[in-house]
């Protein structure tokens, strides 16, 4: 896919995209804050992706994330494998998903585990981690996800902005535009 992406991209003078900047920030984001402690810098950086790409709503995350320049492709990953990142020599990001059909919820959670990936543990050499180092990294891409699509500022700015709180009508944007992510996550660590 690089290989194509690569001929094709010889004969156009693009800038460089969004998520090249957002790797850059994000990094540099992280390296300022050693001392931090790691699920505050993970927050810090979901909140900064979310607003760098513009996300208003995660029903438009696939399309922000191919609009941001990342290139996301759907291969026969087994049974085992939802999704897998890699970013190439060229600083080209991927992000391939399993075609096992999911949910689109499902398949949000893995495009932002991925994205947490490729913005949290680009220096990282998956292959030579530890079992207990590769679950820590997971989990960090977890927490990522978690962060990026229930960011709890904008919840709560969106939570007291509802007319009325005793009106469950009035949840049915919040619902559509956070929920179904709450509810899988509830689903997903229980």
């Amino acid at each position: 896919m690089d290989y194509y992406i690569s001929f094709f991209e010889n004969y156009l003078m693009a800038p460089d995209s969004a998520i090249t900047v957002l790797r850059q920030k994000a990094m540099e984001m992280l390296r300022s804050n050693p001392d931090q402690p790691v699920d505050q810098r993970i927050t810090q950086t979901a909140n900064l992706a979310r607003k760098f790409i513009r996300l208003q709503h995660n029903k438009d995350l696939m399309y922000a994330l191919e609009m941001s320049g990342i290139y996301i492709v759907e291969k026969n990953l087994g049974p085992e494998i939802d999704a897998y990142s890699t970013i190439t020599d060229d600083g080209r990001s991927f992000i391939i998903l399993g075609n096992i059909k999911k949910s689109a919820v499902r398949r949000n959670f893995d495009l932002a585990h991925e994205l947490g990936h490729l913005l949290l543990h680009t220096t990282v050499d998956m292959d030579t981690l530890t079992r207990q180092e590769h679950k820590q990294i997971e989990q960090q891409a977890n927490e990522f996800a978690s962060d990026f699509l229930l960011p709890e500022a904008e919840f709560k700015r969106d939570f007291a902005e509802l007319p009325r709180h005793s009106n469950p009508d009035y949840y049915i944007e919040m619902k559509r535009k956070y929920f179904r992510w709450l509810l899988w996550n509830t689903v997903l660590t229980n």
